[in-house]
């Protein structure tokens, strides 16, 4: 009995695996980013009555801070969070709009006026054998899936 290694296959099985593992850290990630809540936008509205608004453009999603909603919220560092494939077996997580692009630096290492708020290597940091899990996962899925034994 002989056995060949596919090599071709293994390849797909890893980039399936880099990919969703990627794209569940970003998701992740997405969900710890901060909001400042000091720090609404200059056009933001407080709704005192603690009734929800009516929003007019859906983009901007009102947000509740002890029982007053507060209305012109974009959560664009949220919007802006991307994977990124680089090349063959290398996937990125940055954020990638502007001006969420450089603000997010602010939160992650500090500024003067400014406290470190880390999401992204704190969950990394955190996180780094839920990560190998998730590519374990991914990757075992792929096999299971695509595999055909043949004798």
């Amino acid at each position: 009995m002989s056995f060949k290694l596919d090599e071709e296959f293994l390849e797909k099985a890893c980039e399936f695996a880099l990919k969703a593992t990627a794209d569940t850290i970003k998701n992740e990630i997405i969900l710890i980013t901060p909001r400042d809540k000091k720090r609404l936008p200059i056009n933001t509205i407080n709704r005192k009555d603690g009734k929800k608004p009516i929003r007019i453009k859906a983009h901007f999603k009102p947000i509740n801070i002890g029982w007053n909603w507060f209305e012109w919220v974009s959560g664009q560092l949220k919007k802006s969070i991307e994977t990124e494939k680089i090349n063959k077996n290398y996937y990125k997580i940055w954020v990638t709009k502007w001006p969420a692009s450089e603000y997010w630096k602010f939160l992650e290492f500090w500024t003067v006026n400014m406290k470190p708020r880390s999401f992204l290597r704190k969950w990394l940091y955190d996180n780094s054998e839920k990560a190998k899990k998730i590519f374990q996962k991914a990757f075992k899925l792929y096999i299971k899936n695509k595999t055909k034994w043949s004798n």
